[in-house]
């Protein structure tokens, strides 16, 4: 009875561990459309590159919307975009497109210069008063020169 208890105590454990991953972004060159995934991660990019970022919550959402940006080297907004996400969905991909290619980093950042840039993503809740800001999460980038 003791070894019956004690399993079913280690599978919640491990159940709940699984419901409670940690909110990441993912960046990348490639994007898995079939499994709806960022396949090459980096973190680095030449201005050339395919520039795919991915929000992955850990869980179903539970806010309203998604506030995207990027900010180049200096700080200026280069992308913004907010998108009413669903609440059995558990991450959102920016995956631009430009005359059928996918964007690239010069594409998003307007510029063949080396920078750290900026990726940031806000979840926002609404009530009938206001929309108020749930949680940020940021990530620097580095986009490299002369690729």
């Amino acid at each position: 009875m003791k070894q019956l208890l004690g399993l079913a105590l280690l599978l919640a454990l491990a159940l709940t561990a699984c419901d409670s991953a940690e909110p990441e972004i993912l960046s990348g060159r490639e994007w898995n459309s079939a499994k709806q995934v960022v396949a090459d991660t980096t973190s680095s990019f030449a201005y050339s590159d395919p520039f795919i970022v991915q929000f992955n919550y850990g869980k179903a959402f539970d806010f309203d919307s998604l506030k995207i940006e990027f900010f180049d080297g200096a700080g200026k907004t280069r992308f913004r975009q907010t998108v009413e996400v669903g609440h059995r969905t558990g991450s959102y991909t920016v995956v631009g497109k430009k005359k059928g290619e996918l964007m690239t980093a010069e594409g998003y950042f307007r510029s063949k210069n080396a920078q750290q840039v900026k990726v940031k993503f806000t979840a926002l809740v609404s009530n009938k008063d206001a929309t108020i800001e749930k949680f940020t999460l940021e990530k620097q980038l580095e986009i490299l020169a002369g690729k």
